[in-house]
Formats: structure tokens, C-alpha cells, sequence
């Protein structure tokens, strides 16, 4: 197993991605057949998963455009973007690329602006679908392979758009970009975002509107690595620090894929924390040292493993129901491990504050369930609900001063 460095939220190059070939290859296989929404907790590596699809695109008969969205902050700048990054895709394409430049010099003006190489005219911007439509088309059609579009931070793109023009517009593109994958048969693509895109959607949904821009696509969550290649991570992460001495590597790495839930960025995280602890003066690495790896990370002032923003978030997320959701999650993180929905119930009786009590039905409490679900705080298991991820709940523990 050859080191890797540690990178801890650090953006990782194609060849430190380490055991996602199996679920890039199941997202390759859905493609051929539908566009995909990729849903997952905060940190659990779909930029990395949005990275391997560009880099395995041609093995799998596709060009791969687009990239990191979050950058725009208006329909013209997100078109920019786009046929900017076609443009990039397509060098080796002359038949196609030689009119999608007939196109741009129709519709815009060279400018290097970001990330495009040309800025939309006045009359093109303002019609930006059109615009959009047509790039497509063009691609679509002088195009053998089919397109896909790589939709990262989608959501926060899309919120942007609402804050800076009006939801409005961010229904708009949303509806546009559905439209175009009605109308386009060879085009594909893969929205994901730090954001939950429900949220999103939540927001700009009319009252009483069944409005549903993203219902045809395959929503597909992004797990926790198999544990065979957490361990595997674990001991290439192992390899690359200085000076180590580890006598039982394989266990060591047996402990840090576990207590990360064997989610990439703790590990990388953990990996950091025993280099710090021994690894620069060459004393011994052990289990012992991963415990207190984790238990320093969780405790840490600074929030460098970036926990704060589960318990912040949720005012956001849920509005009115913020307190019970965090009631909730309290008495899970609590738990034993599995709770029936009555028992549940019947903890958050004897102990919530009476200002909350109102909001406490059967029907708020599993819609309210639901989304904790959906938003990666929770999990099904027979008979009840339990937190998703162990290292989640002990550093929900911590956060919210359960333990003392």
C-alpha cells in the first residue's frame, strides 16, 4: 500500500480517492438510463465522487462538463459557466466545438471572465434560456457520445440566484434544466450540493403548488466508505506520516476506520490527530492514541472537524420545530442505540420545555422524523430510529453538553 498525505477537507487529486471506484461505477450505470441528484451529510465526499465522474467520463462513452456552480450568482453567469466548460470538454470534437463557437460569437463577447472564456451579450443574457436551449441543442446534436452536466453546490447556487434576483428565477432555472433534460435525450446530469437540495426546493415551492423540478432524476445517497477500504485508507494515511513507529498498523487502522464511522474526512481527520500526538518524534502509534485522536477532535475549541453546524443549522432546516428536533436528537444521542417511535414520544413528554409541548403530535413528530432522516441526523432500523453515524452522536453528545 503505497502513503497518501493527509488532507483533511482539502480538496483531493483523482489518485487519493480511495475506494469510491465501486459507486462511481453504479452512478456510470444510472446514467445511462437517467439524470441523478446525489444526497449525502455534509463532508462525505460527493465534491470527490463529482471529481472521479469528470476524470471516468470516457471510459464510459460520456463528455463531462460543468463542475463547481457555487460561484454564480445569475442565470447569465451560470450559462457562462456552462458553455464555458463545454467548450473545455470538447477540444477533440471539431465538428461540435467548431459550432458551439459559431454560436458564442453570435451571443457573446470574449472577456476571460472566471472560469468562461467570454461574458454574454446584453440581449443573450437577459435571454438566457434561450440561449441555454440552443448551446444544448447544438451539443446534442453534432454530438455522438451523450453530455453530462456536473452540477456541483447546485443548491447553493440556486440560493444566490433566490437572494440576489427573486425565487422567481431560481424556480426558473430549475424548470429550464428539467426541460432540457425532457427535450434532450443526450444530455445527463448529476446535481449535488453541501445544501440538502429538498431544502432548496422547500423554499421556492408555491403554497399549495406540486411543483417538483427534480422528480424524474434518481436521488442516490452517498455512504460511508465499505469497511475493508476504510481500513484501507487508513493504513495508506498511516504510511505517509514522518517518523511514525507503528507496530500494529493493520489494528491501528482497524480503530480509526471505526471510530470515523469509516467516512473519509474523520479518518483523514484522525490521521492528523495521532501524527500530531506521535508521529513527528517517532514514538509508537496505537489504538489508544485514535481514541484520544477522536476525543480531542470532538472537544476541539477551534471546530476544526466542523460539528457546530449540526446543532446551528437546524433553525434553518426545521423553523418552529427547531427545539423539538433538537429534543429529539438529544434523546437518541442518548439512547441506548434504537428508540420505537412511542418511546420516543413518550421521553420527549417528561422532558420538554412546555413551550414545545404544543408541537408535540404524532403526525409533527414523524414528519419531523422524516426529515431527520432525510437530512443524515437519523437512520431506520427495524422497529424504531437510531443516529446515522457514531462518530455524529458522540460529537452531538459533546456539542450539546449531554455527557456532563
Amino acid at each position: 500500500l503505497s502513503p497518501l498525505p493527509i488532507k483533511a477537507g482539502a480538496p483531493l487529486e483523482t489518485h487519493e480517492i480511495v475506494g469510491r471506484e465501486r459507486f462511481v461505477n453504479q452512478v456510470w450505470a444510472e446514467l445511462a438510463g437517467q439524470s441523478v441528484v446525489l444526497t449525502a451529510e455534509r463532508r462525505m465526499g460527493k465534491s470527490s465522487i463529482i471529481h472521479l465522474l469528470r476524470a471516468t467520463a470516457q471510459d464510459h462513452g460520456f463528455v463531462a462538463a460543468g463542475g463547481d456552480v457555487e460561484q454564480c450568482s445569475s442565470p447569465a453567469e451560470f450559462v457562462e459557466f456552462i458553455v464555458g466548460s463545454l467548450r473545455s470538454a470538447l477540444p477533440g470534437h471539431r465538428k461540435v466545438l467548431d459550432a458551439l463557437n459559431g454560436l458564442i460569437s453570435r451571443v457573446g463577447i470574449e472577456a476571460n471572465v472566471g472560469v468562461a472564456s467570454f461574458k454574454l451579450q446584453p440581449a443573450a443574457a437577459t435571454d438566457w434560456k434561450v440561449t441555454l436551449f440552443e448551446v444544448l441543442e447544438l451539443v446534442d446534436r453534432h454530438k455522438d457520445e451523450p453530455v453530462v452536466l456536473l452540477l456541483d453546490e447546485l443548491p447553493f447556487m440556486l440560493a444566490k440566484v433566490r437572494d440576489n434576483d427573486s425565487e422567481l428565477v431560481a424556480r426558473d432555472i430549475l424548470d429550464t434544466l428539467r426541460s432540457i433534460r425532457q427535450t434532450h435525450v443526450g444530455v445527463r446530469m448529476v446535481m449535488s450540493g453541501s445544501i440538502g437540495l429538498h431544502h432548496v426546493l422547500r423554499g421556492l415551492r408555491t403554497s399549495g403548488t406540486a411543483w417538483a423540478p427534480v422528480n424524474e432524476m434518481l436521488v442516490i445517497e452517498v455512504p460511508p466508505l465499505d469497511h475493508h477500504d476504510a481500513v484501507r485508507l487508513a493504513r495508506r494515511l498511516l504510511r505517509g506520516i514522518p517518523i511514525a513507529s507503528i507496530p500494529d498498523e493493520p489494528t491501528v487502522a482497524e480503530a480509526m476506520a471505526v471510530a470515523a464511522s469509516n467516512i473519509p474526512y474523520y479518518i483523514h481527520h484522525l490521521a492528523r490527530g495521532v501524527r500530531d500526538r506521535h508521529g513527528r518524534d517517532g514514538a509508537a502509534i496505537t489504538t489508544g492514541d485514535v481514541d484520544q485522536a477522536l476525543r480531542a477532535g470532538i472537544a476541539d475549541e477551534m471546530d476544526s472537524w466542523n460539528f457546530r453546524y449540526l446543532d446551528e443549522r437546524l433553525e434553518d432546516y426545521y423553523g418552529d420545530d427547531a427545539p423539538l428536533a433538537r429534543a429529539a436528537l438529544d434523546a437518541m444521542a442518548l439512547s441506548d442505540g434504537t428508540m420505537g417511535f412511542a418511546t420516543l414520544r413518550n421521553v420527549l413528554s417528561a422532558s420538554i420545555d412546555e413551550t414545545v409541548t404544543a408541537r408535540l403530535t404524532d403526525k409533527n413528530l414523524r414528519t419531523l422524523l422524516t426529515s431527520l432522516k432525510t437530512d443524515h441526523y437519523l437512520r431506520s432500523v427495524d422497529g424504531g430510529v437510531r443516529w446515522r453515524h457514531e462518530v455524529v452522536r458522540r460529537a452531538w453528545v459533546h456539542l450539546r453538553f449531554l455527557d456532563q
